[in-house]
């Protein structure tokens, strides 16, 4: 990461900024529902393959959900 790029650990945001993120994240969803917003699927693995798809979202290439399928 370089000076001018900056993260933040979502774990945490949803602790410390509870009131803030949460209706956020609430409003996402309906979104999602409604079909305003789509989510971006990047695989789709079958639960018997799940130790594959860890390794591949461990692997940092993942752009977007990684699924398992029943």
């Amino acid at each position: 990461m370089t000076e001018h790029e900056s993260a933040i650990y979502f774990g945490a945001e949803l602790m410390l900024h509870h009131a803030r993120v949460h209706p956020m994240i609430a409003g996402h969803l309906a979104d999602i529902a409604s079909g305003a917003l789509r989510a971006a699927v990047d695989r789709e693995y079958l639960l018997a393959e799940a130790a594959a798809a860890h390794a591949y979202v461990e692997s940092r290439q993942a752009f977007g959900r990684v699924l398992f399928l029943p």
